[in-house]
């Protein structure tokens, strides 16, 4: 799906925030929001109440693009120690200034400590919200991924209802934001 990004201004001569195709305002990176980094310094989602973190050890694109991104991740405790048991039983990308988002289309367990997620859509530039649904005990169904295209219910997890475990921020940029 492709966006264009469009810049235009009022009769008070001040310039309109670029918008994308359907209209809406494209988001520049919020400076609040920390850099997109991999592996074991990069950016962690920690829940100090489960005593899980979730960190992105790999990713095809750095920053994250508008569109398809692929990454694998990793489920440790808060020192960044396996928990075998653990399960990650669900995971989207949320866009919180338009309450939209999806889903992977394939999560695979590939170990005891990494996840594969596949063809992950971020579909617009702006902040997003990578949510995560993990159960530390284990016994729970795990997330095999795919189950809508970009809409406002991706995010509602396994029972369609309930709230993360784990969150990150991430930003895609604008192309004039990227590093």
């Amino acid at each position: 799906m492709a966006s264009v990004a469009a810049c235009g201004g009022d009769d008070s001569g001040e310039m309109a925030l670029p918008v994308d195709a359907s209209g809406l305002p494209v988001a520049a990176c919020d400076p609040s929001i920390p850099a997109f980094a991999i592996g074991a310094g990069g950016l962690p989602a920690d829940n100090p109440m489960t005593n899980v973190r979730v960190r992105v050890e790999d990713a095809d694109y750095l920053p994250p693009r508008n569109g398809i991104n692929s990454w694998t991740v990793a489920v440790t405790d808060l020192d960044d120690q396996p928990i075998p048991q653990a399960q990650l039983t669900w995971v989207c990308a949320h866009m919180p200034a338009h309450n939209h988002g999806s889903n992977p289309k394939v999560v695979s367990k590939l170990d005891d400590k990494h996840y594969s997620l596949e063809r992950q859509n971020l579909s617009m530039q702006g902040g997003w919200e990578i949510r995560f649904w993990i159960d530390p005990d284990g016994g729970s169904e795990e997330f095999k991924g795919a189950v809508g295209g970009i809409n406002n219910t991706a995010c509602g997890g396994p029972d369609g209802n309930s709230t993360a475990t784990n969150t990150m921020r991430i930003c895609v940029p604008r192309k004039d934001d990227a590093i």
